[in-house]
């Protein structure tokens, strides 16, 4: 990177627009050099501002940086012009900060708004950079290289940051080099490996603990001396701090062995006494079916007694039945007859109604004709009134026009006089304003005149205590997230308590009910039985006596449902218990990592008691220090606005009363131009008011509107009496209309009454012929035999029923009586008594055959566990070896050796490269004398963190010290050598930067004139090399020794700069 133009506008002690052009001096050494706050920093601060939205010492933001000398008008921005690898990038930045709006306040006052950050890279192709604020800021770091740290560490070594570096301990450099060299990638494979190594830990501890408890579910089946065999043994295997899964399995087959031959025998057992069992219910189950034929037989009889009894009335149905039928025909003809007698009846009524009607409607026709003749008549008179008057208003309408013309030019200049008379007002008050105001002013700058050298001492002490809030903020932060870390390690605690007390809670609820399906086996097969098919237990094809499942039974469904629940229940626990390892080893790099911060800011070592009264005493520390800080910068802003204010107040008065009196001469030369126009506008007035009223003496109305008006009332009138003549004539023939379709109507409605009146005759004829033929002799007979629809379905519906159960009876009883042939009833009392005495034998030796099964079963999925966690234990072991060692060697735990972790040990590679490149130099400005050296690793402490400490080697004596008893003079060129070294290695191995130009800020007034010289010849070759190397100082001697300079001087209107 090469600065070609920099452009400063209303930044830090700048107060307009200051630009610097580096065309010129594009190699070798030149100098920035001016009086103690003139400016010369800033010019640094503006190059790092522009690059990364920071300035070079990183204490103030782009923020801090609006010029107190500035004007309101002026912007805030930097502009910064570089060339790269050839290429030539701009940026243009500009921080937040208030400025005057463009519009004012209702009342005049002047309104300041915000104006946002903003950054524009304008690229080689002359295109600007598409992109957000954050997308363009990593864009310059891309074409960079390098990031902000990395930059002010290499290319620009600010004001005191030169001893940074060379007086680090071993975990602060660690801390430097991580952000330049990048080796934050090692660190987090050193907290990955350790909470694996946590991790995996908590699982083998939770793999013994399931174990343990899958032992305790092995049950003995058999007798006293089988459970005697094995239940010593199976204790003292229990007891093992470690389970010896071998033994453990190799004694839980035996048991297995003795119990399925036991339960093989009792399967025997039982099949015997079900052989018995199923021919006692073969007979028991013929006899009940011969005993079921002869109750049938009984009740057939029983239903042939009630149906002769029923036989008699169901022939008066049938008689009744027909009856009703024959009227239903005569019924038809009756319909007929009635319907045609009320069509008759409803037209004579017509017939009347429209007789009535057209009464109503010749009156109305009348009346109709009687008013439009007086509505022609009012027509006739309204015109021969109106018509007249209405053409001589017509006439006067454009004389109207003209004095309308002359009152509007009457009110313009009328209103023009008012303004004048006001704007008189307002200069005569603004002169007597400006003439106290003048000597307002006088008084302001005289009372001021000491304040604008005030303000840059104020300023850099606001600037200081705003920093140190800023790191006490960042610290509270991390503090909430390592008590945060905290709560996360307890919650993740109590979950997995709370997982494993659900987990043992489903695991007793299955075993319940695991026991209890396994004592209702026998119930459940037999819920399973057809008849026909054999029983899986003991091959019978009968089942009379089917053993009942006991009522709430669990089903097979509900056990597999309640082992998914305890195995799911298992998972959650070890799932929980991984997340707390997981957790612990988060929560404690987190609280190291907030310790290292702390004792960094706060200048103390944390204190370490236990946990609550640890983070409560943190809390508090932090939170003191943050109010102290907090009421110092109050304080120091306080100072800096109050002389802000007076400072800015003598600029304002200095420029206000120069204003003054230029208004002041311009108003009383307008004020007197004014009021002789003023006279001239009254006497066109006068000629006006004249004219208007004359015009209005000759006209009928007062004004056009009246006219317009009266000439709208008149042309009313006459539409009002055209349109009541018009409704008149409508409505006459309207009625006449009316009355002529109404008798149409009425002829046509006689016409058809007629011919209804006809077929009345004829329906009566149709209806007396079918009485005749239906056989009914008289009216009353027809009537008398009418039944409802209902009614006769009910019949037919029992007389059918009737014939159906009589033939139903007849043809059951013959086939009972062929059945029974030859054959008496059976003993069932006797054959159930011999039934219930094998049931009983056979039900006990079921139990018993379902205990041993369950047994046995449940012995089988315990060695099936235990073999799974056997399997699980020997791949965790494998692995919490070998993730361990590699732990304990990342993070430097290893007993006996130096705490040194994975990411100093890469670090320490870098150190050695630097210190190489650093002594080159060094050689050469103590002319030998000394040199830096990597501390060997045999001499490092064995506490705390180690393997980045510096010495210093003397060649002479052959003795070694450390880097912090070295002079003043010494310690800058020890830390000028470094910072050359650091950009050596920073160059070779952040792909291949280029470092064109570097910046040094002040330290050069340590050393004595050889010393200084030394310095200079090396950064001189350093230059010779096509680089460019700018440095800052306010040296006498350097002026001699360096040609090139840019001075910067300092003025109570800001600071300007030039190349000398």
């Amino acid at each position: 990177m090469r600065p070609v133009r920099l452009v400063m506008s209303a930044f830090g002690s700048y107060a307009g627009k200051t630009e610097i052009d580096f065309r010129d001096v594009q190699h070798g050494l030149f100098l920035i050099t001016g009086d103690t706050g003139a400016g010369k920093t800033t010019v640094f601060d503006a190059v790092t501002y522009a690059l990364y939205d920071q300035t070079s010492g990183g204490k103030r933001d782009g923020n801090m940086m609006r010029s107190q000398y500035a004007s309101e008008e002026t912007d805030t921005y930097v502009e910064y012009t570089f060339s790269y690898r050839e290429e030539v990038y701009t940026v243009r930045r500009n921080p937040e900060y208030m400025r005057l709006g463009k519009r004012k306040y209702a009342d005049g006052s002047p309104r300041y708004v915000k104006e946002s950050p903003k950054v524009e890279l304008i690229l080689p192709d002359g295109s600007v950079y598409r992109g957000k604020k954050r997308e363009t800021d990593q864009k310059i770091v891309e074409i960079m290289g390098m990031d902000a740290d990395q930059f002010t560490q290499t290319a620009m070594i600010a004001q005191g940051d030169f001893l940074k570096l060379l007086h680090a301990e071993s975990k602060d450099r660690k801390r430097i080099f991580s952000k330049i060299f990048q080796t934050r990638l090692y660190f987090r494979v050193q907290e990955e490996l350790k909470r694996r190594a946590g991790v995996l830990y908590g699982q083998l501890e939770d793999n013994q603990k399931a174990a343990k408890q899958e032992m305790e579910r092995v049950e003995f089946a058999g007798d006293d001396l089988l459970q005697d065999t094995y239940t010593e043994k199976w204790k003292r295997l229990k007891g093992c701090e470690i389970v010896p899964y071998e033994d453990v399995l190799e004694t839980l087959q035996e048991i297995l062995k003795a119990g399925n031959s036991l339960e093989q025998e009792m399967k025997k057992q039982t099949e015997a006494l079900q052989k018995d069992l199923d021919e006692l219910n073969g007979r028991k189950k013929e006899g009940e079916t011969v005993n079921r034929l002869f109750d049938a037989f009984d009740q057939i009889l029983g239903r042939e007694r009630e149906l002769d009894e029923t036989k008699e009335e169901c022939g008066s149905w049938e008689a009744k039945l027909k009856t009703a039928q024959r009227a239903e025909k005569v019924r038809v003809r009756e319909e007929r007859l009635d319907q045609s007698r009320k069509t008759a009846g409803k037209t004579r009524e017509d017939i009347e109604d429209m007789a009535r009607r057209a009464d109503i409607l010749r009156v109305q026709e009348k009346e109709c004709r009687k008013i439009k003749l007086r509505q022609e008549e009012e027509l006739a008179r309204q015109e021969e009134v109106c018509n007249p008057e209405l053409v001589r208003l017509n006439d006067a309408l454009p004389q109207y026009e003209q004095l309308e013309q002359l009152r509007a030019r009457y009110a313009k200049e009328q209103k023009a006089q008012r303004k004048r008379e006001r704007e008189q007002e307002k200069q005569k008050k603004k002169l007597d304003e400006l003439t106290k105001e003048r000597e307002d002013v006088r008084r302001i700058r005289e009372e001021y005149a000491l304040s604008p050298g005030k303000v840059e001492g104020l300023l850099m002490k606001a600037e200081q205590q705003t920093a140190r809030s800023g790191e006490l903020e960042k610290l509270n932060g991390q503090w909430e997230m390592a008590a945060q870390e905290e709560r996360e390690c307890q919650a993740r605690g109590r979950q997995a308590e709370k997982d494993q007390k659900l987990y043992l809670d489903a695991f007793q609820s299955y075993e319940e009910r695991y026991q209890a399906f396994l004592a209702e086996q026998a119930g459940i097969l037999a819920g399973q039985l057809k008849i026909g098919s054999p029983c899986p237990v003991c091959g019978s094809c009968e089942h009379p006596h089917v053993r009942k499942l006991t009522e709430g039974a669990p089903t097979q469904q509900e056990v597999e449902a309640w082992k998914k629940k305890r195995d799911q229940a298992e998972a959650r626990r070890e799932q929980s218990v991984a997340k707390l390892h997981e957790q612990t080893a988060r929560c404690k790099a987190g609280l190291e990592a907030f310790a290292r911060e702390y004792e960094r800011v706060m200048q103390e070592n944390m204190p370490y008691q236990d946990t609550a009264s640890k983070y409560e005493e943190v809390k508090m520390r932090i939170q003191t220090a943050k109010e102290e800080n907090e009421r110092a910068v109050r304080e120091a802003r306080a100072e800096l606005e109050k002389a802000e204010k007076e400072a800015k107040q003598f600029r304002e008065a200095a420029e206000a009363e120069q204003r003054i009196k230029e208004e002041l001469h311009s108003l009383e030369q307008s004020y007197e131009q004014a009021g002789i126009e003023y006279n001239e506008f009254l006497i066109e007035l006068k000629r006006l008011e004249s004219e208007i009223r004359l015009k209005e003496e000759k006209l009928p109305l007062p004004s056009q509107e009246q006219a317009r008006e009266r000439m709208d009332e008149i042309r009313k009138l006459l539409e009002t009496a055209r349109t009541a003549y018009d409704e008149a004539e409508k409505k006459e023939r309207r009625s006449i209309e009316d009355l002529r379709k109404l008798e149409g109507r009425k002829n046509s409605s006689e016409e058809a009454l007629a011919q209804q009146e006809e077929e009345v005759k004829v329906c009566r004829g149709a209806y007396e012929e079918e009485l005749t033929q239906q056989g009914f002799a008289a009216e009353n007979a027809y009537r008398t035999g009418r039944l409802l629809p209902e009614d006769m379905a009910e019949l037919e519906r029992r007389i059918e029923d009737f014939h159906t159960r009589a033939l139903e009876v007849s043809g059951r009883k013959k086939s009972l009586k062929e059945q029974l042939e030859g054959k008496e009833r059976a003993d069932l009392v006797r054959l159930g008594e011999s039934i219930r005495e094998v049931l009983q034998k056979q039900k006990k030796a079921q139990e018993e055959y379902v205990r041993l099964y369950s047994t046995n079963q449940r012995n089988k999925e315990v060695r099936s566990r235990l073999k799974h966690f056997l399997e699980k234990s020997g791949d965790l072991q494998k692995q919490y070896e070998l993730t361990g060692n590699l732990s304990r060697t990342a993070n430097g735990n290893l007993s006996g050796t130096v705490k040194m972790d994975f990411e100093t040990y890469v670090q320490r590679q870098y150190f050695k490269q630097i210190i190489r490149a650093a002594n080159k130099r060094l050689v050469q400005m103590t002319s030998g004398e000394f040199i830096l050296q990597c501390r060997e690793v045999k001499n490092l402490a064995s506490q705390g963190q180690a393997g980045l400490d510096l010495d210093v080697y003397h060649m002479a004596g052959d003795s070694v010290r450390d880097v912090r008893t070295l002079s003043g003079g010494e310690a800058f060129m020890a830390s000028l050598s470094m910072a050359l070294g650091l950009a050596d290695i920073v160059q070779n191995t952040a792909g291949a930067i280029h470092l064109d130009t570097m910046f040094v800020d002040e330290g050069f007034g340590s050393l004595d004139d050889t010393a200084r010289g030394q310095a200079i010849r090396i950064l001189t070759d350093l230059a010779d090399g096509n680089r460019l190397v700018g440095i800052i100082s306010h040296v006498n001697e350097l002026k001699e020794q360096i040609d090139r300079k840019l001075v910067v001087t300092r003025t109570d209107k800001g600071s300007l700069v030039k190349w000398a």
